[in-house]
């Protein structure tokens, strides 16, 4: 028959030969008091080396475990400095960035004022290039009229600056 297992109070100091009679008083089946020593006959050594190589292991796995939180503390504490270090450079940062986005708002509104303007003076750069052509051609038609010979053979004709248009020949004033 298996003794029946008993829960001990764990103490808080490191794994020794306490450790050891603890275990064996585990181990009695007996039922004697936690004190008193057991025959020889109901101690299992395989168990009591389990029971004290488990107790071991927590004892270790506890120290890894407070290892472990004071470095994740440590860390902690250099994250948070290197927070409240770099946070006035992020906050410096952001406002650069929103002076630059609306610098860029504003040039974007800039450069499509002078695309519309562009448009403007493209259009009204054709249009003057139509009305040149058109005068050409008026100049070149008055050329060719100018260049024809007269219908009648009276003589030169002379161009006056008179503001009815009457045409003078040599020799002869305008009324």
């Amino acid at each position: 028959r298996r003794p029946a297992h008993v829960h001990v109070l764990r103490r808080a100091g490191p794994a020794d030969k306490g450790d050891a009679e603890e275990a064996q008083s585990d181990c009695n089946g007996d039922g004697a008091a936690p004190g008193q020593p057991s025959s020889p006959a109901t101690v299992d050594p395989k168990r009591v080396k389990r029971i004290i190589a488990n107790r071991q292991s927590a004892q270790r796995s506890r120290v890894r475990k407070l290892h472990y939180i004071s470095e994740l503390e440590r860390s902690v504490t250099s994250l948070q400095t290197e927070v409240s270090a770099l946070s006035p450079r992020v906050a410096f940062l952001d406002h650069q960035r929103s002076l630059l986005t609306l610098g860029n708002s504003h040039l974007k509104q800039r450069i499509a004022a002078l695309a519309q303007d562009k448009i403007f003076k493209d259009a009204h750069q054709d249009a003057l290039k139509k009305e040149i052509e058109r005068l050409r051609q008026v100049y070149q038609q008055q050329s060719l009229r100018n260049a024809e010979p007269p219908a009648h053979d009276d003589g030169p004709l002379v161009r006056g600056d008179n503001s009815n248009g009457l045409i003078a020949s040599e020799g002869t004033a305008a009324p």
